[in-house]
């Protein structure tokens, strides 16, 4: 059995009194601490998953600021084709302006050419047909006469 002697109630009241003293000494600022940390630890726990809310937040932004400007890219692509389509087109109506204008005139100009031609090739054959009429006829026509008859024979081929 156990025997309580004196030495043994003295070390169980010593005992107590050292629980007694490091309660009030010791545990208070201990569990202070304890809970100082934890709160600490949550606070850290707490930013560092506002930080990755942040962090996600901000990563969707940038997605979202990437589509953006892609679909901006491509809408400045997509009006540089269009006016360089609309250039193109505006140059090839204007060099078929130009073009058909260039023909016009050249026809025009082979026109007056040819009327040209064939008025000297008249006043020529006139002239041929005086000199050959005067040979036939033996004479000398005076440059009146033959004025007048370069202008009849003229006007009846018009």
């Amino acid at each position: 059995m156990i025997s309580l002697n004196a030495t043994t109630l003295l070390t169980i009241i010593n005992f107590l009194i050292l629980v007694y003293i490091l309660k009030k000494l010791l545990w208070g600022p201990l569990t202070r601490f304890l809970d100082e940390r934890g709160r600490k630890v949550e606070g850290a726990i707490r930013e560092a998953e506002e930080k990755m809310r942040e962090a996600e937040e901000l990563r969707k932004q940038g997605e979202i600021a990437l589509q953006e400007a892609r679909a901006q890219a491509r809408g400045i692509v997509d009006k540089a084709v269009a006016a360089a389509q609309e250039e193109a087109r505006r140059i090839r109506e204007e060099a078929k302006r130009q073009a058909e204008g260039f023909l016009r005139g050249a026809q025009r100009e082979l026109e007056a050419q040819a009327e040209q031609v064939r008025r000297e090739l008249r006043r020529e054959a006139a002239e041929l047909s005086v000199l050959l009429a005067g040979r036939i006829l033996k004479k000398k026509l005076s440059p009146e006469d033959h004025e007048e008859i370069l202008r009849e024979y003229i006007s009846g081929w018009n």
